[in-house]
């Protein structure tokens, strides 16, 4: 382990006069040197979408030098961008919750060698389309530079620290691009029952109701698929689309279902768009 002192003597047998004597040679010592590597790992390939809302990205730093260091960050934004907040995210849900994430202020704590820290930045909302750049750098604290480079003195336990083959300093570049809201779904369910109650007794019809909102541009086909609920019954010709009745048949029309699986296909315009969606089930 780096600030370990390896020492070595020899020692000898030798015969004068027929008296065997002993001898020994002189003490070396080393102390083994820090290795200072760095690396920095993006936790995703494709660009992220900045929208009207704060944005979280995330990127990995690791410590791959041999000795316990800490490290230097940095994060230089470009195209408009800003940073608001760089956190350890420790719950690794690649969200900033101040609850339970802790702000970085450039500096990672002590990492032991090959430990990983997840970081989670947050980029300021815009309403302005945005296609830029985000570069999360680091660095060995004690030192960077040409590989082999020494630090006398500065590794671990007092002992000498040297460069590995990073230089001991690593970045990632996340692009960024102008973002559209993702389509979303919503559902709601209601529940009749013979004595005209809201129970969920035997007998009781369960209306549900879909909501899908398709904003501009978000999606080039959109189709919902909702599995009848085990332990209960289909109620032919249920099926609704924006207040119009689908026939459960796989036909021309928009909707089926084969009384397991609700589906029904949505027109995707260049506006932005809402689609109800109906079916009942029966409780038996």
């Amino acid at each position: 382990m780096p600030g370990t002192t390896i020492s070595n003597r020899a020692d000898f047998l030798y015969e004068i006069g027929g008296e065997i004597r002993r001898g020994s040679s002189n003490t070396v010592a080393f102390t083994v040197a820090e290795r200072l590597d760095v690396g920095v790992s993006a936790d995703s390939a494709t660009p992220i979408p900045i929208a009207s809302v704060p944005t979280t990205v995330t990127a990995t730093v690791t410590n791959l030098g041999s000795g316990r260091e800490a490290l230097d960050l940095s994060v230089r934004p470009s195209g408009g961008v800003r940073v608001e907040q760089l956190a350890i995210d420790r719950d690794g849900d690649a969200r900033f919750d101040a609850a339970v994430d802790q702000p970085l202020a450039g500096t990672t704590p002590v990492l032991a060698p090959g430990e990983a820290l997840h970081l989670v930045a947050v980029i300021a909302a815009t309403d302005a389309p945005v296609d830029g750049t985000l570069v999360i750098g680091a660095r060995a604290q004690t030192g960077s530079g040409e590989v082999d480079q020494l630090f006398p003195g500065r590794g671990d336990e007092g002992g000498d620290a040297v460069v590995g083959p990073t230089g001991a300093t690593a970045g990632v570049t996340l692009p960024l691009v102008a973002g559209r809201s993702a389509p979303t779904l919503a559902k709601q369910q209601s529940v009749r029952a013979p004595d005209g109650s809201a129970r969920p007794i035997s007998g009781a019809i369960v209306t549900y109701t879909l909501v899908a909102t398709l904003p501009a541009g978000s999606a080039r086909e959109a189709r919902i698929e909702d599995p009848v609920p085990a332990g209960t019954r289909y109620v032919a010709n249920s099926l609704t689309l924006d207040g119009a009745a689908l026939s459960d048949a796989a036909d021309a029309d928009a909707g089926e279902c084969d009384g397991r699986l609700v589906a029904v296909a949505l027109a995707v315009p260049i506006a932005a768009a809402t689609h109800a969606v109906t079916f009942q089930v029966r409780l038996p």
